[in-house]
């Protein structure tokens, strides 16, 4: 399985690559097949890749379309 993870700074502070790189490092047996990282000023959002399905060959995340952005550890079917 998957996992998605975030952070706020609700102080609007800019989140620092150290604590970036301390959650990817903490959880890295979840992202065997990929990573992704989302980060702009106070918010950071990532996802690690873990393939169980093959539909899953292409999955990019965090996505964003225009200015929504979203990391989701799901499957839609239909």
């Amino acid at each position: 399985m998957s996992a998605i993870w975030g952070i706020i700074n609700k102080k609007g502070k800019p989140i620092g690559q150290q604590l970036v790189d301390a959650v990817f490092t903490s959880i890295a047996h979840r992202a065997t097949d990929g990573k992704g990282l989302w980060i702009e000023q106070n918010i950071a959002l990532g996802h690690c890749l873990l393939k169980v399905h093959p539909q899953q060959t292409f999955e990019n995340q965090p996505e964003q379309l225009s200015d929504l952005i979203i990391t989701a550890n799901v499957r839609l079917d239909n």
